[in-house]
C-alpha cells in the first residue's frame, strides 16, 4: 500500500472469505477510506448470502471455471469480518471469468486459474 498512496478501491477474489477477511483488516488499519470490494462467482454465491443473512448461509453451487472460489459454506469468523470491513461483494457470471481469463492471457501472457482472473471480471463485465 505505501507503493500506491492513492489507492482507492481494493477487489479481492472470495470463496470462503478468509483471503477477504485478511486483506480488509490489513487494507483497512493503514487506510480506512479504501474500499475493500470481494468478487464471487454467481454460481457460488456464499459470501453475498451469507451477508445479506447476517451468517453463514450454504449455497448450492454448480460447476464453476473458478474452482478456487467453489465454495458452499462461508467460515462464520469470516462472514462478521466482511460484514465489517468489507465495503461490498459483487457476483460475476462464469462467461465473465473466462473473458477475464483470456484477457490474462492475450495481454499480460499469464495462464491463471478462474479464482485469480476473477478480479479482473467485474472491470470486463
Amino acid at each position: 500500500m505505501a507503493q500506491v498512496p492513492q489507492l482507492d478501491a481494493v477487489i479481492v477474489p472470495v470463496g470462503g472469505g478468509g483471503l477477504i477477511a485478511g486483506i480488509a483488516i490489513a487494507v483497512k488499519a493503514q487506510m480506512p477510506h479504501v474500499q475493500v470490494i470481494g468478487v464471487e462467482s454467481n454460481t457460488f454465491p456464499c459470501m453475498t448470502e451469507s451477508l445479506l443473512k447476517g451468517e453463514p448461509v450454504e449455497v448450492p453451487g454448480r460447476a464453476s471455471i473458478a474452482d478456487g472460489l467453489a465454495v458452499r459454506l462461508p467460515g462464520p469468523n469470516n462472514v462478521a469480518v466482511c460484514a465489517a470491513l468489507v465495503d461490498r461483494v459483487i457476483t460475476v457470471s462464469e462467461h465473465h471469468i473466462a473473458l477475464a481469463i483470456l484477457r490474462l492471457v492475450e495481454s499480460e501472457k499469464c495462464v491463471v486459474e478462474g479464482a485469480g482472473a476473477a478480479g479482473l471480471a467485474p472491470v470486463l463485465a
